[in-house]
């Protein structure tokens, strides 16, 4: 993959993931203390859980929306959830 290609996937991620996360927090100014600088500090810090015996992967982390975004482009944070 090209970097001009990842660089639009991780910033595509970040929007995902922002728009996500606000929809968590309730509505007014905390919705707006949410940005792409700082989501990281919303999310968890353990990007992996054990189940099972294996090693999985957290939904809706930068790497986990990434693998998302490879195979289409245009998914939504909705179509991230129902999957």
């Amino acid at each position: 993959m090209r970097g001009t290609r990842a660089k639009k996937l991780r910033r595509r991620s970040e929007e995902i993931i922002v728009e996500w996360l606000r929809t968590l927090v309730p509505e007014g100014e905390e919705q707006e203390r949410i940005n792409t600088t700082n989501y990281q500090d919303f999310l968890p810090e353990e990007l992996y859980y054990r189940a099972n015996g294996t090693t999985r992967l957290q939904a809706m982390t930068p790497k986990y929306v990434q693998k998302a975004l490879k195979k289409n482009l245009n998914v939504t944070y909705k179509d991230l959830i129902s999957a």
